[in-house]
């Protein structure tokens, strides 16, 4: 399993606030982040994480090598386009790199085959921080779409890496609704009126932008389904799903979709100086809300 941070829980890193970090092997937060994941529901244990210095024990329901905050691209990508990743180091080519030294250690060469041709495999989501980072560092959407073929042929590649190590069947989540994300908000608050769904309230533009990468995605996986007739790549659409409820919130039982779970009486509920688990912060009810800023509940 390769993912970044909204997806499942994931490992702290040292570039994360300090305030929020734990020693490896212990929850992350003080209190539940309240992300409830699917695995009970479709009866799927939960993988253990790896950290560093692993042996291969300890993995009978799978491996996480999810990293909070995680980009597709390193950081040299960053570097040469005048960004700073702030979050953390650890790329989707480390996570791969990870998991290519794990899988001896947890198979023979006998038995790779079977264990590969069995297991499910969780592609993301992951992109959404490669676009976060320059846009809040002041980057226009425009500038920071021509990231997206780059973001999307790494995705790529490392699908095309799982499938010739002996992957069959991959999941392959797609971007949220940006446009809808407190943060983005809060730090993109516009004047005029037109630049909201007048349905929704979300910002349009974000929105559009990551309609664009999840237009995007689909074409890489179509064609590498073509390359790859013997593999199952299935697509995981969290945008439709969640635009069903910020289109009719009151039908999930959901009061104010746009704001934040925790944080303050700002706007949307957010501050930006509280993440899910800090300890100074007001929280609403949970049915009142979808985010712990940038992540959902």
């Amino acid at each position: 399993m390769i993912a970044p941070s909204t997806a499942v829980p994931t490992r702290p890193q040292p570039s994360l606030r300090p305030d929020l970090l734990r020693p490896r092997h212990r929850p992350l937060l003080q209190r539940p982040p309240h992300r409830r994941l699917l695995s009970p529901s479709i009866r799927i244990a939960v993988p253990s994480a790896v950290s560093c210095g692993t042996d291969g024990g300890g993995f009978p329901h799978g491996a996480n090598f999810a990293v909070a905050g995680a980009t597709a691209m390193n950081g040299s990508f960053f570097d040469a386009n005048g960004v700073t990743v702030t979050w953390t180091e650890y790329s989707l080519g480390t996570q791969l790199q990870w998991f290519k030294k794990l899988l001896p250690l947890i198979s023979s060469d006998s038995d790779r085959s079977k264990i590969m041709n069995s297991s499910l495999f969780l592609v993301g989501e992951i992109g959404g921080n490669d676009y976060n980072h320059p846009l809040f560092q002041g980057k226009t959407i425009e500038e920071v779409r021509s990231f997206v073929p780059s973001v999307i042929n790494t995705i790529g590649s490392a699908i095309n890496d799982l499938i010739e190590l002996g992957a069959r069947t991959l999941v392959v989540p797609g971007n949220f609704p940006m446009g809808c994300v407190p943060t983005y908000l809060i730090e993109f608050q516009s004047p005029k009126e037109e630049d909201y769904d007048p349905q929704t309230g979300c910002l349009k533009q974000l929105n559009e932008f990551a309609e664009y990468h999840n237009r995007q995605l689909l074409n890489e996986l179509d064609k590498l389904q073509r390359l790859h007739p013997h593999a199952t790549i299935i697509y995981a659409d969290y945008y439709g799903p969640s635009m069903n409820v910020y289109r009719s919130p009151e039908q999930f039982g959901i009061k104010a979709p746009l704001n934040a779970c925790c944080g303050s009486d700002a706007p949307y509920n957010y501050t930006h100086q509280y993440t899910a688990g800090a300890r100074s912060r007001s929280y609403v009810p949970i049915h009142q809300s979808m985010f712990p800023g940038m992540g959902y509940t």
